[in-house]
């Protein structure tokens, strides 16, 4: 299991520090964020009252096209720094983005989400913690999707 450090992997200053250039550095293909959030609605059969959760949403590369997609998107990230990025990508749309610990609990109310989404994310996590808290949100019949890249 990967060192979690202070168990606040998104707070560390690297990711705040890293996040301006977080794209460039380790950034998606061009369109590939919109190609994922299409899949994820369209597997995930997402409507517009269902709440699809991303944890680790960082810079929004990928979320940014699903909360464009999924209006009861919600993204959580524990680096403020990485949201705002998040956020000037998608302004003036207002996103709903939490600084939150997704090691911690997750701030929606159980068997609410119909997607819990997690990419680029889930190696920093506790694995037992993401599959009680997934188990206890995603609602019957709902999804947990998880990326990854090929580089």
């Amino acid at each position: 299991m990967p060192d979690r450090g202070s168990g606040n992997p998104g707070s560390e200053p690297a990711f705040d520090a890293l996040a301006t250039r977080y794209d460039a550095r380790t950034g998606l293909p061009p369109g590939a964020g919109k190609t994922v959030a299409e899949a994820i609605v369209r597997l995930g059969g997402v409507g517009s009252d269902d709440i699809v959760l991303e944890l680790g949403a960082g810079t929004g590369e990928i979320g940014a096209h699903l909360a464009a997609l999924a209006p009861g998107y919600l993204g959580i990230d524990s680096s403020p720094a990485m949201l705002e990025v998040f956020r000037a990508k998608t302004a003036p749309a207002t996103p709903r983005l939490l600084v939150a610990d997704a090691n911690e609990s997750w701030p929606i109310p159980a068997s609410s989400a119909r997607v819990i989404f997690a990419s680029r994310v889930i190696h920093l996590l506790d694995h037992e913690h993401v599959a009680r808290e997934a188990t206890r949100c995603c609602w019957p019949g709902g999804y947990v999707m998880l990326g990854r890249v090929n580089r």
